[in-house]
């Protein structure tokens, strides 16, 4: 049960893309390179919004954001009870944060800013997932 919540949305993904047999839509579709393959990344952390950077690796959420980069496994932002990870266009860590009902962004020097926890005056229940636009 562990491995299938921490890394089940990603591992699909990756499936998609391997079959032998006959040309899968997420080739066809040109999101992967003919020929991926899965690879089993770890049995520990989360799989709650993974995110990727190029420096930073493999983030993904579950109470704390763990990090995955060069087969290490470990704590990157403990106790933030996150959800929804993504990097904006500068590289910002954006979360969602329903342990604190708000949507929050690491700045390139760490700082925390909280971007929105209210609508129309009244605060969020528990945001859970993200999208950014230009």
């Amino acid at each position: 049960m562990h491995l299938f919540r921490a890394f089940l949305p990603v591992a699909l993904l990756f499936l998609a893309t391997s079959r032998a047999d006959a040309q899968s839509p997420w080739q066809e579709s040109g999101l992967f390179e003919a020929g991926a393959e899965v690879k089993h990344l770890t049995t520990e952390g989360a799989g709650e919004g993974p995110a990727y950077h190029p420096n930073l690796g493999l983030l993904t959420s579950f109470g704390h954001v763990y990090r995955y980069q060069d087969g290490k496994h470990s704590i990157y932002k403990e106790n933030l009870g996150t959800n929804g990870l993504l990097f904006d266009w500068q590289g910002r860590l954006v979360c969602c944060q329903p342990s604190k009902r708000r949507v929050i962004r690491f700045e390139l020097d760490g700082t925390l800013t909280v971007l929105a926890d209210v609508y129309n005056g009244k605060p969020f229940n528990q945001p859970n997932d993200l999208t950014i636009d230009k």
